[in-house]
């Protein structure tokens, strides 16, 4: 809840100290008055470029990636989020999430070459729980 002082005057001029308390009510409609839902807003933030990624947004980049990282896309392809799963010498896996709300992913040993949604996923040169990765769409 949200409290806000305000200070107002009484038909005399003398000041006069009000305090107004409001819920996710009044956020609520605020957010309907302005045609807003909270799930625009969900939905704005998740198609923002993930700090560090950017250059991988619209699923064409190479770069090193950690095994745990997620980052977001675009839509393009129906792929709103890529999560790198695993990175070891034995095994490479990655997921997706599509903009549908979906997935699916790939995996398997290094070099990995496999496809997601029209996207060629490439990951090789495997260092610890790194490895390099190219998305060519």
């Amino acid at each position: 809840m949200n409290t806000t002082s305000i200070t107002t005057r009484t038909p005399g001029g003398a000041p006069r100290s009000r305090r107004r308390t409001y819920g996710l009510m009044a956020t609520g409609a605020a957010l309907l008055a302005l045609g807003l839902t909270a799930n625009t807003a969900v939905a704005a933030e998740a198609k923002a470029p993930t700090r560090g990624f950017k250059a991988c947004y619209d699923l064409d980049c190479r770069k090193r990636i950690r095994e745990g990282k997620e980052f977001n896309a675009n839509g393009d392809y129906g792929i709103s989020r890529i999560s790198i799963e695993n990175v070891g010498r034995n095994d490479i896996s990655i997921s997706f999430t599509g903009t549908g709300g979906g997935g699916g992913g790939c995996g398997g040993t290094p070099p990995l070459d496999c496809t997601i949604n029209g996207v060629e996923v490439d990951a090789w040169d495997v260092e610890g729980n790194t490895a390099m990765f190219r998305f060519n769409p």
